[in-house]
């Protein structure tokens, strides 16, 4: 009998989606890219790379997940298959502003990044931990400008829930 409560329990948690709501500390780190070398890149103004927060929201309407970053918002496709705790998010294009000025200019400047992302994503409890593909177009509010393919790593921790 407790072998049949066990069962329902993890089906029961494993239906609702919206426990992946809340807010994460994310590590995001880029481990291989194409080309080799990305130049004057802002590496560290883009959320697939450094220490972000994430804010994920499970939409049941949709079935997709709402994602904000840095006060900036996106919907990322969601696929589950079936697997308990194992999920696949996808963003078909998104530009993402970051603050380029650490690039050693006196005024301000933004870096926009036109970004094709998807992440193959493993949630247990207060843990979000995955691998993920990138390619970014950027540009400079300064003139500068490249692109680059990469893969990447992903370690989160809940930090704030939404239930």
């Amino acid at each position: 009998m407790l072998m049949l409560l066990a069962l329902f329990s993890c089906a029961s948690e494993c239906d609702d989606l919206a426990r992946i709501n809340g807010t994460y500390e994310v590590l995001s780190t880029v481990n291989s890219h194409t080309p080799e070398d990305v130049g004057e890149m802002p590496t560290t103004t883009v959320f697939f790379n450094g220490i972000w927060d994430w804010d994920l929201q499970y939409l049941r309407d949709s079935g997709n997940v709402r994602m904000t970053i840095d006060g900036q918002e996106t919907t990322a496709r969601l696929v589950n298959d079936g697997a308990c705790n194992a999920m696949s998010l996808s963003i078909s294009s998104w530009n993402f502003v970051g603050d380029a000025t650490q690039l050693g200019d006196d005024e301000p400047v933004d870096a926009t990044h036109s970004v094709v992302w998807a992440a193959d994503l493993v949630w247990q409890g207060d843990q979000l931990s995955g691998a993920y593909t990138v390619d970014d177009s950027w540009k400079t509010s300064d003139g500068l400008n490249g692109s680059m393919s990469a893969e990447g790593s992903i370690s989160g921790t809940l930090v704030e829930s939404e239930e």
